[in-house]
């Protein structure tokens, strides 16, 4: 009897655990650029931006980077620098992103 118990207990205990697994699936992202990074490559420098909703960071790869929030209407991007307020804004078309700010201004690519 003492053995039925404790395979039933066991039983019990796999098939929580199973069911944890399949439950904690990655979340849908929240809108078009969550869990997305797009590129740049200037010189020897490759700049990107990660999104990661509502936040974005930006840099260098290897180097410095920044972060802010970020919003997103249509095809238009709003970055807001979480350092000084700076607002940035960009059009995106397709796999492409172009900011025409000159602390900014080029077009990146989507890689992810």
């Amino acid at each position: 009897m003492k053995n039925l118990v404790k395979l039933v207990g066991i039983i019990a205990f796999v098939a929580i655990i199973g069911f944890v697994f399949v439950s904690c699936e990655d979340p849908e992202p929240k809108d078009e650029l969550d869990n997305t990074r797009w590129t740049k490559v200037e010189g020897s420098d490759t700049y990107f931006i990660s999104f990661r909703s509502p936040d974005f960071y930006y840099g260098i790869e290897g180097k410095s980077s920044t972060s802010g929030t970020y919003t997103i209407s249509g095809d238009k991007v709003t970055l807001k620098s979480g350092y000084n307020d700076s607002e940035f804004e960009g059009t995106i078309s397709g796999n492409t992103m172009t900011f025409t700010d000159p602390s900014m201004k080029g077009v990146f690519t989507r890689v992810k």
